[in-house]
């Protein structure tokens, strides 16, 4: 995300192309993201029946979800009322969500 310098339900966001209801908040969205980066935001948008229950991700107390795809590509979002915003992407470098 970078750097709060506004709540986080005032973050920029920019609309992913062809896909209605999905956004990129903050600094992820001026990213160069891989295909399968895209293919993983985009895939758990269309799958909101594999949505990890909300915890504290980064320990900020910001309430978000995630999901991992095949590849360990781990997305990092909220989604609410058909409206998905993505806040993070990474990889798990190991098994479990801590690494």
């Amino acid at each position: 995300m970078g750097a709060l310098t506004t709540t986080l339900q005032n973050a920029p966001s920019s609309p992913v192309n062809g896909r209605d209801g999905l956004f990129l908040v903050g600094l992820i969205a001026n990213l160069n993201l891989s295909i399968e980066e895209l293919n993983a935001i985009t895939g758990t948008f269309g799958s909101p029946c594999r949505d990890q229950g909300l915890e504290d991700i980064w320990g900020l107390g910001i309430p978000a979800r995630h999901q991992t795809s095949s590849q360990n590509i781990v997305v990092v979002f909220t989604r609410n009322h058909g409206v998905m915003n993505v806040y993070g992407i990474g990889r798990h470098v190991s098994k479990g969500n801590s690494h």
